[in-house]
């Protein structure tokens, strides 16, 4: 019998797939601790509220105030007007706080990388 590396390291195995709804809750859930870092990959970033919260601009320059590193990466503004400017005024805003904000044409993966603080 073969042994599951994914089990032997102490992970657990999902019996079905994850739903968005169920992401966006284990996220906010992440937002809600101490952070010692934040990375957030995504092309369509936007400053929505998570689940009727606090937009996600509030949520991360929250953390950066607290001490917390907070990346982002994501596209550049598309090119609809409208569109371009907000996501240009996010970008801008959060910059202007201090968070590190990366950008890549090509960009196509979605990723949430949280590192709690460890309180000792």
């Amino acid at each position: 019998m073969t042994r599951d590396p994914l089990r032997s390291a102490g992970s657990r195995v999902l019996p079905r797939p994850v739903t968005g709804r169920e992401i966006s809750s284990e996220v906010l859930a992440r937002f809600r601790r101490p952070q010692a870092s934040i990375h957030i990959v995504s092309p369509y970033l936007q400053d929505y509220a998570f689940l009727g919260t606090s937009p996600l601009s509030t949520l991360l320059l929250n953390h950066l105030a607290s001490g917390a590193q907070v990346t982002v990466l994501t596209t550049p503004p598309p090119g609809k007007k409208a569109e371009a400017q907000r996501k240009y005024e996010l970008l801008r805003r959060l910059h202007e706080r201090g968070v590190r904000v990366l950008v890549n044409g090509r960009l196509h993966a979605k990723i949430y990388l949280f590192e709690e603080s460890v309180v000792t």
